[in-house]
């Protein structure tokens, strides 16, 4: 499937320090993506990056970086001290989801948000009966062996919805999660990414991107299964092969992005930014 060139433009890549050929350099390890949640105003929207909690989880109290592209060309690297606050879901510790509350200079930074209204919200099953097994997905992220020297180079991988979220999925540093699977050519590397499903029906030409109902935000990148050593049937190849990549991916669900920015500190935060905004909007000069 043609997947919208528009998609590439709402992530950025998450990286730490280290070494490249001896030398200290900047290792992208993740990937995040912007969300926007409307506002009562019309002139704003409150946005938020969104990544796996274990992107951003072990570089608390470290320095890290995001690299955006910019508008006109190149890149722009903000540093992190690790003491920004990334939220974790407030109920649900197998939820692999963090938020930061940002503000973006279009002027800037190429990024695009994704709106909340394209997300999938019911928890699977309820009310999802347009989406289904085998239905059409694509991600969007970073690429480990071509993140770009100035500029970061994005890259989709497509595939279908292997299974939808009707039994836990046991994870090695989450335990058992509510998640989908999905099959995905070469998944590994692009854990924060987000994962969108495209509806198997048929819409107008030139039906916009955003348009709700065409294309949802079906959730985020864990990671992807991996067959253990002990279970690898001979498989011919070297010692170093650790694991073998079984080409499913597992998805943490939107709902869980949703409950995330839900949590009532960061709704509180939001009422006390749109107050704050009025107010000054009714300021008059003396």
């Amino acid at each position: 499937m043609r997947v919208p060139d528009e998609v590439r433009d709402t992530v950025v890549f998450v990286g730490s320090e280290g070494q490249r050929d001896g030398q200290p350099a900047i290792i992208w390890r993740g990937t995040a993506f912007v969300v926007a949640i409307p506002s009562s105003r019309a002139d704003f929207n409150f946005e938020y990056f969104v990544t796996a909690r274990h992107v951003v989880a072990p570089l608390q109290g470290q320095r890290y970086f995001i690299r955006a592209n910019r508008v006109d060309d190149g890149s722009v690297v903000t540093r992190g001290d690790g003491r920004e606050t990334w939220w974790f879901h407030p109920t649900d510790s197998s939820a692999d989801v963090a938020v930061l509350p940002i503000g973006i200079n279009r002027n800037v930074y190429k990024l695009t948000a994704i709106p909340i209204q394209m997300f999938l919200k019911d928890p699977p099953g309820e009310g999802q009966s347009h989406i289904g097994v085998g239905d059409d997905v694509f991600i969007t992220g970073l690429f480990a062996h071509l993140s770009g020297d100035e500029r970061n180079h994005p890259i989709v991988r497509t595939g279908n919805v292997a299974l939808m979220p009707s039994c836990k999925v046991e994870t090695a540093k989450f335990g058992k999660m509510d998640a989908y699977l999905i099959e995905a050519r070469s998944i590994g590397g692009i854990s924060g990414s987000p994962v969108f499903v495209r509806e198997t029906k048929m819409f107008a030409p030139r039906t916009p991107f955003f348009a709700f109902g065409k294309i949802h935000l079906i959730g985020l990148m864990h990671g992807h299964w991996d067959l253990p050593p002990s279970a690898k049937n001979d498989v011919v190849g070297d010692d170093i092969m650790k694991s073998v990549n079984m080409g499913i991916a597992i998805v943490v669900p939107a709902h869980k992005i949703i409950e995330t920015l839900e949590q009532p500190e960061l709704v509180e935060q939001r009422k006390e930014l749109e107050a704050h905004r009025a107010a000054k909007m009714a300021q008059t000069p003396d």
